[in-house]
């Protein structure tokens, strides 16, 4: 689920399989705090509204007929703002070659755009698509294994179809790399990993091939790349209610308190409590009008 609620969830269709699509009727109010994505997500919004924040992205509006694409490891939050109706696809990586080698082909497209959290506008072939998997997610389609495949390999071939290459490029922007194996291994891994020496063990590469690489795919060394998601780990953890210096410590994997708030002050110029405040207030802000 992306998201859930105190009293009522609505209708929910959903299954376990690794690729696969769920179905959600949500009410206004219904919300996800901080959601740490195991796997890609394609979201097609069908009716209603929301705003969703997906790391450095904060606060986006969303309306019906948009289709939304989060990458894992993804930090998610969202809150629904009229009541929602929405289809989405979670999958590990794509099913098909050719889909992968086209998402590894659109590395020279996105070397000359500047990636925003935008949604794609769900189209007449699209919109068809969507409606049919609507129907068969309520009517006994969540399991079967084989349509959730079949399905999948239907929505790569349509968005390569009806959409630009820029379009494309910009929608998947988070995954696109010039070796996207490489680079999926990183938004798989990086997650479980405390420090960049522990990330370069798991991929049983040399340290210099690794930084190599990493640099063509992030545009940065991993040291600096592994920090900026620390940083928005912080940031998303210090948003939640009630949450303590120690919840903050434990989810980036700092025990120092000396260390932490070294790490506070360097790149936030704050203390920690100040940090938390901070972004309680910022959080307060932002659901007001709701």
């Amino acid at each position: 689920m992306l998201f859930q609620h105190e009293e009522q969830l609505g209708y929910k269709y959903t299954t376990d399989f690794t690729t696969g699509f769920h179905y959600v009727e949500l009410p206004s109010g219904a919300y996800e705090k901080n959601r740490i994505l195991e796997q890609n997500a394609i979201v097609f919004i069908i009716e209603g509204s929301c705003s969703f924040s997906f790391d450095q992205y904060k606060n986006n509006l969303f309306f019906a007929g948009d289709m939304l694409f989060f990458p894992k490891s993804a930090i998610v939050s969202g809150v629904v703002l009229e009541g929602m109706k929405m289809l989405y696809m979670t999958f590990d990586t794509p099913l098909g070659i050719s889909d992968r080698l086209y998402i590894q082909q659109q590395w020279n497209v996105i070397r000359d755009i500047t990636y925003t959290f935008t949604p794609l506008k769900m189209n007449y072939p699209i919109g068809i698509l969507i409606n049919s998997l609507v129907y068969l997610m309520k009517n006994g389609g969540e399991n079967h294994a084989e349509l959730h495949e079949i399905k999948h390999r239907e929505v790569f071939v349509m968005l390569r179809m009806f959409y630009t290459k820029e379009e494309f490029a910009m929608f998947f922007y988070p995954i696109i790399g010039k070796n996207f194996n490489f680079k999926n291994f990183v938004l798989e891994n990086y997650i479980n990993c405390y420090n960049l020496k522990e990330l370069i063990e798991r991929s049983d590469m040399c340290a210099n091939v690794f930084m190599r690489k990493f640099k063509t795919e992030f545009g940065m060394s991993g040291y600096q790349w592994i920090l900026k998601q620390m940083c928005q780990r912080i940031q998303h953890k210090a948003s939640e209610p009630g949450v303590t210096i120690k919840d903050i410590m434990c989810e980036v994997g700092i025990q120092s308190p000396t260390h932490f708030n070294r790490i506070c002050k360097r790149y936030f110029n704050q203390t920690p409590k100040q940090l938390i405040d901070f972004c309680q207030n910022d959080l307060h802000k932002h659901q007001a009008p709701m």
